[in-house]
C-alpha cells in the first residue's frame, strides 16, 4: 500500500465517521426533546427509564464513534510509519500528519474512552439528559 492509498482509505473512513456523527448529534437532539417532554408531561417511571436508556444508548454510540475515529487515525499513522521505515520517502503532508499527537499515540488499539475534553463533553450530555428527565417540574 502506498501513501496515496493510505490517505484515500483514511478519507473514506473519516467521511463515514462524519455521516455517523451527524446521526448521533441528531439523536442527541431527539434525546433532549424526549427528556424535556417526559419532564413537562410529568411522565411515570417507565417512560422516564426508556428516555434515559435511549439517551445512554446515544452516548454509547457517540463513544463508539470516537473510538473508531481514533483507531482509523492511528492505523493510518502506523501504516505511514511502516512505509517510512521501509525506506519510502513520505510527502510533507504525511510528515506533518505524523506529528499530530492524537494521530501518533502509541496505543493504536480500539478504545471507547475519550480524551479528557471529550470525556467532559459526553459527561455533560449524560447529565443533561438524565437531569432533564428526572428533575422535578418547577411550578
Amino acid at each position: 500500500m502506498n501513501e496515496q492509498q493510505i490517505f484515500q482509505n483514511l478519507n473514506i473512513a473519516v467521511i463515514g465517521n462524519a455521516i455517523y456523527t451527524c446521526g448521533v448529534f441528531f439523536l442527541i437532539w431527539v434525546s433532549f426533546r424526549a427528556a424535556r417532554s417526559a419532564r413537562d408531561e410529568n411522565a411515570s417511571v417507565v417512560p422516564k427509564v426508556l428516555v434515559s436508556l435511549f439517551g445512554l444508548g446515544v452516548v454509547f454510540n457517540g463513544l463508539l464513534l470516537g473510538g473508531f475515529l481514533r483507531l482509523n487515525m492511528a492505523s493510518a499513522a502506523g501504516n505511514l510509519q511502516a512505509l517510512k521505515a521501509a525506506g519510502e520517502k513520505l510527502s510533507g503532508t504525511a510528515e506533518v500528519f505524523l506529528t499530530i499527537p492524537m494521530v501518533t499515540r502509541a496505543d493504536a488499539k480500539f478504545s471507547m474512552v475519550p480524551d479528557p475534553i471529550m470525556f467532559v463533553w459526553w459527561t455533560v450530555v449524560v447529565l443533561l439528559i438524565l437531569g432533564i428527565t428526572w428533575m422535578p417540574v418547577k411550578k
